[in-house]
This record gives C-alpha cells, sequence and structure tokens, in this order.
C-alpha cells in the first residue's frame, strides 16, 4: 500500500490528465476514500500482467517543432495517459531505478537517474573538438537520425528482448550500443583518432539521439555500417538516411569524403550543428549564437512593453526571458559578446 500511496504522491500535479480526465491531485485529496480501490487494481495488475483497454487509453497530441510544418515528421507525438496508467508505470519506474544503470550502457544518458542531458552535450563537443587533429584517415562524426514509424518495430523482436532482459521498448536500442560498444575489440576497426591520453568514446545517446565517431577508414565505415544494417534487420526500425548526416574537418581529403559517402549514403554537412538543442562546433563563432539572440528578440517584440507596469516586465525578464536560453547556456560556453547581447535587450525592453 505505501508503494503505492508513493507512487500516486510522487506524480506531477500540473501535468495534463488524459482521457479519464482524473488529475493527480484528485487522487490526492480523495486517498482516505478510493486508496484502498488504487492499490488493489496496481495489485491485479502486477499479479496478472492484464489491463482492461480503456487503462490504456491515451489522448495524442501533435505539437509542431517550429512555426511552419508542412509534413507529420515535423510534429513531436505526446502521449496523454489516464492516470490509472501512470501509477502503474510510476511503481515500475521505482523498482527499476535501482538497476537501470547496470543494464544501460554508460553512453546512454537517458532512462538513468543521475545521468544528465548536459553531460552528453560536453562530450560531443570536446569530440568535435578533436575532429581537427589531422591524421591517416581523418576523423568522421555520423549524426544518426531514426525514423518515427512506430508500426515498422518488429514486435517479435521485442518478445526476445522481454525473454532475454525481461524489459520493454525503451531497451530495444541497446542492442545497437552493445554492438557499437563490442567495435573496439575487433582489430579491423579504427576509431576516431583522440589525444593519447584521452577516454575511447564511438558513441553518445540520449534517448534515439545518437551520435557515432570512428575514422573515416573504409572497414571502420564498413563494420559500423554492418551494425546499423543488422540493426534495423532485427528490430524493424529504419534509419533516415535522408536526415542522417556525416560531418568531417573542412579540410578533409575529397578521396575519403566520398568514400564515405558511398558507404554509407549519409550527405555530408558542416558544422555547427544542433544536438540535444545545442549548436556543436569545433571552433567558436558568435554567429553561432544568432539563433538564440533572434528568439528572444522575436519574444520581445511581439510583447507591448510601454504598455506593462515596471513589474510587469520585470517578472517577464525573470521568468520568460531569462528561461530561454537556460538550457544552452548551462551547456556550452557563450562569449562574452552572446552575454551582453542578451543584457542589453533586458535592458531596453525594461
Amino acid at each position: 500500500m505505501e508503494e503505492v500511496k508513493a507512487a500516486v504522491f510522487g506524480l506531477n500535479g500540473d501535468s495534463t490528465c488524459g482521457p479519464d480526465g482524473f488529475t493527480r491531485q484528485f487522487n490526492q485529496d480523495s486517498w482516505e476514500v478510493i486508496g484502498e480501490d488504487i492499490f488493489n487494481m496496481v495489485r491485479d495488475f502486477f499479479n496478472s500482467a492484464g489491463l482492461p483497454s480503456f487503462i490504456t487509453h491515451t489522448n495524442l497530441v501533435l505539437l509542431p517543432k517550429k512555426k511552419n510544418v508542412p509534413t507529420f515528421s515535423d510534429m513531436r507525438p505526446i502521449r496523454l495517459s489516464n492516470l490509472s496508467n501512470k501509477i502503474i508505470s510510476r511503481v515500475n519506474h521505482e523498482r527499476l531505478v535501482e538497476i537501470l544503470p547496470s543494464l544501460i550502457s554508460p553512453n546512454q544518458a537517458g532512462f538513468v537517474k543521475g545521468r544528465s542531458i548536459k553531460g552528453n552535450i560536453l562530450l560531443t563537443q570536446e569530440i568535435i573538438t578533436d575532429i581537427r587533429l589531422r591524421g591517416k584517415p581523418a576523423n568522421m562524426v555520423i549524426k544518426l537520425d531514426m525514423a518515427k514509424a512506430y508500426d515498422r518495430v518488429s514486435w517479435l523482436f521485442f518478445t526476445k528482448m522481454l525473454r532475454q532482459i525481461g524489459f520493454g521498448e525503451i531497451f530495444t536500442s541497446e542492442v545497437l550500443r552493445r554492438a557499437l560498444d563490442a567495435l573496439f575489440d575487433n582489430p579491423d576497426f579504427i576509431g576516431f583518432g583522440m589525444l593519447k591520453w584521452s577516454q575511447n568514446i564511438n558513441y553518445l545517446s540520449y534517448a534515439d539521439d545518437t551520435i557515432i565517431s570512428c575514422s573515416s577508414h573504409y572497414g571502420a565505415v564498413q563494420l559500423i555500417m554492418n551494425i546499423l544494417g543488422d540493426y534495423e534487420a532485427a528490430s524493424g526500425q529504419k534509419i533516415n538516411k535522408e536526415k542522417s548526416s556525416v560531418y568531417m574537418h573542412e579540410k578533409a581529403h575529397a578521396d575519403e569524403v566520398n568514400i564515405v559517402y558511398l558507404i554509407t549514403e549519409f550527405q555530408r554537412k558542416y558544422f555547427p550543428f544542433s544536438y540535444l538543442g545545442c549548436p556543436i562546433f569545433y571552433s567558436r563563432r558568435k554567429d553561432f549564437y544568432k539563433r538564440i539572440i533572434f528568439k528572444v528578440h522575436e519574444r520581445l517584440s511581439s510583447w507591448k512593453g510601454k504598455l506593462l507596469s515596471i513589474g510587469g516586465r520585470a517578472v517577464l525578464i525573470a521568468h520568460v526571458l531569462e528561461s530561454m536560453p537556460i538550457h544552452l547556456l548551462s551547456a556550452v560556453n557563450p562569449s562574452v559578446y552572446v552575454i551582453n547581447q542578451l543584457h542589453k535587450m533586458f535592458a531596453r525592453f525594461y
């Protein structure tokens, strides 16, 4: 009973309700009346591993990733679940939180308590800094994009995964991670050239956002593509070759660039690129931060500052404007110019 109660009271009270219309606040306020019924529902699920279909019903909301969205690939699906479903998920989460670190690769920053999205951004930036190291073969980075087509997923593959490690969908990508980890044991694999004292890292992931680093040696690139092909065949997932891309130093030899394209069929793109919401580059330039300056300016231009009180303007600056670049500024170190530009815009608005 205490485990279920902790799950109910641990849910976010501000989260949007699902099709059942109940919020966490309702369950908390009514716990003395309905607590035993909720406990019986959760107990029955774990005893029988079954749920009535109405409990698993969800509302699917599509949120645009940008202003103009010509296709569904530019929409982000958000699932609004019933409260009963959330409670069961919360109980599962609390039971798994202690053992997940031993099951999920250290290079995967998602799903595991204590791992941060910022760590992956900083590590990616450090790897890209070393892409300039001139060597034979040249260094390269692959930015993978997995097609968001859930009907492509092989349920037979998931069943095998469940039997092997006892878990579900979020561990599917762990098969890919383990195969990439094993590359260092392959004598034919030539990894990303880094300084002697640097740790060998050939991939970083946050959920399905994956960065693969290696050399542009024919054998190394072919080994990676073989792993990706095996993963596609086993899981039913598909790599989006149109959106996946390869990044190399701007002075990389044309022959190396052509070989990489012939093997991967991924387009070569140039720095900076966006990874987990932050620009990644091998030489810092103030132009790379124009996007965040433009977003703040765009938000300011839509407000009628002169019609607001000084207190109202101060609240908007503190709780809206200053929160916009927080994710970026917590992961990268922009130039003094960028900080000064933001401060000037805040001051003019105030």
